[in-house]
Order: C-alpha cells, then structure tokens, then sequence
C-alpha cells in the first residue's frame, strides 16, 4: 500500500487528506470516506487502508480545515465536557454546500494523479457525514456510482420535511385536478359511444346485443357464445 498525506487547494484554503491506495494495478476507483465528528485519527487511518486494500484508491479529507483543526484527541463523553462542546461546535460549522466545494476539489486533484480513476466514484459517510456522502451521490451523479452512510445523521432535517409535505401537497393536487379532468373525459365519451352489452346465445348463434344499434364491428364478432362489452 502507498499512504500519503497532501494539501489539496479549495476556495477557502487547503484541505489536508490522507490517500491509500495499492502499490500496483490502478488506476483505481476513487472512495471519499467523509471523516465523523471527532475529526481524523489512526483509527479513520486503518479502516481507509482497508478500503485501500481492495483496490481502491481512498481519500480521507479533514473537514475541520477552514477552523485550522486536524486532530482532536480523547473526547469527553460528557455533553457539557468543553472537548464535547468544541466537537459540537466544528461540526455545526460545515454543511452540505461547503463539504461538496470540498468535494468537488478532492476529485479534482484525484483527476490529476495516475492511480485514481475518477470515472468510478464511491462515497462513504460515518455519523455526522453520512448525509455529505449521500449528498455526494447527487452533486456529482455523473461519476458517483455507489454511496453509504453509516448510522448517518440528519438525513432527514425539520426543513426537509416540511419541503417534503409542501411537494407531496402539490402533486396530490395536481394528481386530483388530473384525475377529474380524465373522468369528465371518460363521461363525455361514455354519453357519446354508451357500453353494449351483448349476451351469449346458443353454440352457432351470434350474440343479441343490447344498447346501442348493432355496429359492422359487433355484427362481425365470431359465431360463439360471447359477453363483451364494446
């Protein structure tokens, strides 16, 4: 495996990532494993060399950068512990838009190196970044084929939801106004062709048809009984 750790230029400053990928067969489809919230460690470190291991080319970005952060050792438990609260705090501080500029850099300079192959993307998202790996799937749908949140938080925001109601409202609206056009249609048609119903007879006879006057089609309908309606 050949592990390095570089600064890749975005609009806010340089974003430090550490790659992993095999030593020969590339180029490799690119993984971007968004870090969770107690920021880069050995742990993230070990399991994108996993990933690396087979035959991947991994991207673990720090996505605390814009606060100057790279590692925040042993976090306190505690919610009113300060390590739990400056945790809290750099992760309120990036949202879906400034992880995909993020993004959106890290394939960039990915495009760049010969062992990766960028055509192929895969994302992958812990606790907090489950939804930029999602996210993810859907600003660069071109060349993300397959994305994962792993026990991922705030898929579904407040906002989100009442976007979803609003949306969902109008196209049941729009379904019902559809709906009632289709049937004034079905009843304007129905008043101007009404339904035969015509009656099997004994093997040999044609059927005897009731409502409207017997057309060319129904008196070309084969000698059998039959109940249709025309």
């Amino acid at each position: 495996m050949i592990d390095s750790q570089v600064d890749i230029k975005t609009r806010d400053g340089e974003i430090t990532t550490f790659i992993t990928h095999p030593e020969r067969g590339g180029p490799f489809p690119v993984i971007i494993f968004y870090m969770d919230a107690p920021a880069i460690r050995e742990e993230l470190r070990d399991m994108a060399r996993r990933l690396g291991t087979s035959g991947y080319y991994v991207m673990l970005p720090n996505l605390y950068y814009r606060a100057g952060v790279m590692e925040l050792g042993p976090i306190n438990l505690d919610p009113e512990s300060p390590e739990r609260k400056r945790m809290v705090a750099l992760m309120n501080a990036i949202n879906i838009p400034l992880v995909m500029e993020d993004t959106e850099a890290l394939l960039g300079y990915a495009e760049g190196d010969t062992a990766a192959n960028t055509r192929i993307v895969g994302t992958v998202g812990y606790c907090m970044s489950g939804r930029y790996a999602i996210n993810a799937a859907t600003h660069f749908a071109d060349r993300v084929r397959a994305a994962a949140s792993i026990y991922g938080t705030q898929l579904a925001t407040a906002q989100a939801v009442r976007r979803d109601r609003h949306l969902r409202a109008a196209a049941d609206h729009r379904e019902g106004a559809r709906s009632h056009q289709e049937n004034r249609q079905r009843s304007r048609d129905l008043s101007r062709h009404p339904p035969r119903l015509c009656l099997p007879q004994a093997p040999g006879l044609r059927p005897r048809c009731r409502g409207a006057a017997l057309g060319a089609a129904a008196r070309a309908l084969p000698a059998q009984p039959l109940v249709t309606l025309a």
